[in-house]
């Protein structure tokens, strides 16, 4: 597989690494690959138009992929960036994949999370900006007080947690291409499989709240090959939801409740 080649520009600091792709893209000035990376942010965004918290150490990037996907295959970018990461960092701790791509350390505690905005030109997309957050490590001070029991850093596992933002970058990006190959080539079965392998211990009550659809409960069954959760509800019912917010639960599995 050819990897196309990244086209990196850092920063101290930007308002948002995202905000500024979307100002080359109005200049279009955005080639495939260009990536932005920034040392902090200002004013950055993360899912569902929440605010991003300014962590201390991390590592931010926003890539421009022009995937050459179909309409119906874009939105698997957002799974395919969170695969791609979860592989690159499995190599250094114990990680799980939180549907649909925020990465879990051991304790399911957020280490990392992935923002995609698609582009599209009237009906056809035109490519996926690709948002990217890991936590390195926390302030002297800690981590701020609003995530501290639902967030962790690479320094709260690993002894030298400080691995250079470009080493990162780049193995993410060989394995996000390799992905989007997979995708690409209707080779979804192997996809699908190695996405569910790592997606958090499933013996856990969930909640789903669908963007248009009701909140549902239950337990997590994997992805379809159209990568929409699959949730089974405690009547046996499966419910497939093709986005969200996913919400785990601490209440414990009673005797008999998952088969």
């Amino acid at each position: 597989m050819i990897v196309p080649e990244l086209h990196i520009q850092e920063f101290e600091e930007l308002d948002s690494t995202q905000a500024e792709l979307h100002r080359r893209l109005e200049l279009q000035d955005l080639p495939h690959g260009t990536t932005i990376v920034a040392s902090r942010q200002t004013g950055g965004r993360g899912r569902l138009g929440r605010q991003w918290l300014d962590t201390g150490k991390t590592a931010m990037w926003s890539t421009f992929v022009a995937p050459g996907l179909s309409a119906d295959q874009i939105h698997l970018v957002s799974l395919a960036a969170g695969l791609a990461l979860e592989q690159v960092l499995a190599d250094h701790l114990q990680i799980h994949l939180k549907w649909p791509n925020d990465i879990l350390d051991s304790r399911l505690k957020k280490l990392a999370g992935i923002l995609c905005e698609g582009i599209w030109q009237g009906d056809q997309p035109a490519g996926v900006i690709v948002g990217t957050g890991v936590n390195i490590r926390w302030p002297a001070e800690g981590p701020p007080a609003e995530i501290a029991e639902s967030a962790t850093c690479l320094a709260d596992h690993v002894a030298n947690p400080d691995l250079p933002a470009s080493t990162l970058i780049h193995d993410w990006w060989i394995q996000l291409n390799h992905e989007l190959a997979l995708i690409r080539g209707g080779n979804m079965e192997d996809f699908v499989q190695r996405y569910n392998r790592a997606l958090h211990p499933t013996a856990r009550i969930c909640s789903v709240q669908g963007v248009e659809t009701p909140k549902f409960t239950g337990y997590i069954e994997g992805i379809n090959h159209l990568g929409q959760l699959k949730l089974r509800q405690q009547d046996g019912r499966v419910v497939l939801i093709g986005a969200g917010e996913l919400i785990l639960q601490d209440q414990p599995i009673v005797s008999g409740d998952k088969q």
